[in-house]
């Protein structure tokens, strides 16, 4: 973990504003659902809510068809879009 050196403060509705730069960073996108996890000293973590999970799937998906399909082309994209996939981590 990182110190990105912002403050922001919590308002009187326990709100706090993430700063565009660091949504645009993440490509968190308005009304986009987050999951929040706390650790035992204070500290709070979010990410986008179900990213890996989606991802997850869709990789299981793509390489499931990888595995079946006998026309080349399908199994040449499918091989670049699993690589796409797994080097964005």
């Amino acid at each position: 973990m990182k110190a990105l050196g912002i403050v922001r403060r919590m308002d009187d509705l326990g709100r706090v504003v993430v700063p565009i730069e660091i949504r645009r960073a993440n490509g968190w996108a308005p009304n986009q659902p987050m999951e929040m996890f706390a650790d035992d000293e204070g500290g709070l973590y979010i990410k986008p809510y179900g990213k890996d999970e989606e991802k997850k799937e869709v990789l299981e998906q793509l390489q499931h068809l990888h595995q079946t399909t006998d026309n080349p082309a399908v199994f040449q994209i499918v091989s670049k879009a699993i690589g796409f996939i797994k080097e964005r981590g």
